[in-house]
């Protein structure tokens, strides 16, 4: 199976991983997921080869036990994410000095709050 292909069935794994009925999930049952890809494959246990496979080629999904998981996933949702967007200084001050409020000082310092209360 050529590389692009195992990459969109575990891309497809991911999405019903993230739909799942209870919320996003980070590791299931190797039965629920070869279920999942059953119709990708003609059959749940081709499907589960396919995933014991691919825990050994490529390393993307591991073995917790009777369940699979992504290998770092939050980590590279994160990387993705933070790539994405990546603003240069120069274009980000102009709508920092616009929208974020200078700091400033709204009530004395405490040796001065002191002073008042407890004059000498």
């Amino acid at each position: 199976m050529p590389a692009s292909d195992c990459l969109l069935r575990l891309r497809e794994l991911a999405l019903e991983m993230q739909n799942h009925e209870e919320g996003r999930q980070k590791q299931v049952a190797l039965a629920w997921a070869g279920e999942k890809l059953a119709k990708r494959f003609g059959g749940g246990e081709a499907a589960e080869r396919f995933l014991r496979k691919e825990q050994t080629d490529s390393g993307i999904v591991v073995s917790r036990g009777r369940e699979i998981a992504y290998w770092r996933l939050w980590r590279r949702v994160l990387f993705q994410r933070s790539q994405k967007s990546r603003k240069s200084r120069e274009r980000l001050s102009p709508l920092l000095n616009r929208w974020i409020p200078r700091p400033r000082v709204l009530h004395p310092y405490p040796e001065q709050r002191f002073a008042a209360r407890h004059p000498r």
